[in-house]
């Protein structure tokens, strides 16, 4: 049975992994003498543990296929064919730039929910080793900061990277000013020295919408003016620049009556 979801990876149901099931036939000969006792809890948990590993082990046998809007594919062929490639390997680091509506946010969303299905996040995992995910968008990160110091004045903590990071809409901060620019600043030298130290264990994504005036220009100088030239630096180093056509899959909602 497949299952299939528009906007998503699909897969194969769970294919029982027999060196699993002969560890898990085991746990059940023996977990009957420990019952209600501490060992008995941690044999369960152990158990939980081995359900959750042969679901990974199933995923990662699976061939992951992107399942997009046919638009993606027809204005964005050569990033869409990049991402399909690099995902399996989960550990990439990419910028989607585009104008507004050009599908950034909705493809890096995609992209972090079928990571998900490999790596539960840990709010949602029994497994020993926990997965975590942070979603930020730049325009309320900055402001949630201002907020914590107005309850804790001496506060000056960034989001700490995991392993698996978003970080949406770079060059949109709120409000617009210099200190807000070197707070997502200090954020992206954080995942680039995460990245750096994991010997690129990490999938980081950033989306932005700072470009020349045409989507194919060199955006170099605005992101510099931003964020400055040793983050502009790092960011050359770390990410693959995916840039969008000049098109927005937005379907204008407005209408206007006359009489």
């Amino acid at each position: 049975m497949k299952e299939r979801m528009s906007g998503r990876l699909y897969y194969e149901e769970i294919v029982k992994n027999p060196e699993i099931d002969r560890v898990k036939m085991l746990i059940e000969s023996i977990k009957k003498e420990y019952d209600y006792s501490p060992v008995g809890s941690k044999i369960v948990q152990l158990e939980r543990n081995l359900d959750e590993l042969n679901k990974r082990l199933t995923f990662l046998s699976k061939e992951p296929v992107f399942i997009l809007p046919e638009e993606y594919k027809i204005v964005n062929p050569n990033c869409i064919d990049y991402i399909t490639k690099v995902f399996p390997t989960f550990e990439f680091n990419i910028m989607l730039m585009g104008t507004v509506g050009s599908g950034k946010t909705y493809l890096s969303e995609i992209i972090m929910d079928n990571l998900k299905r490999y790596f539960p996040p840990a709010e949602n995992s029994n497994m020993l080793v926990k997965n975590n995910f942070l979603l930020m968008e730049s325009k309320n990160v900055y402001t949630k900061y201002l907020d914590a110091l107005e309850i804790k004045s001496n506060s000056n903590e960034r989001p700490v990277a995991t392993r698996f990071n978003l970080l949406d809409d770079i060059g949109n901060e709120r409000p617009g000013t210099e200190q807000a620019h070197n707070y997502i600043g200090g954020i992206i030298e954080n995942l680039y020295d995460k990245w750096k130290s994991s010997d690129g264990a990490y999938v980081n994504i950033l989306t932005t919408n700072l470009l020349g005036k045409k989507s194919k220009e060199d955006n170099s100088p605005l992101l510099n003016e931003y964020y400055g030239t040793r983050t502009l630096d790092r960011m050359r180093e770390q990410y693959t620049v995916l840039k969008f056509n000049n098109t927005s899959f937005r379907k204008p909602s407005h209408r206007s009556v006359e009489d």
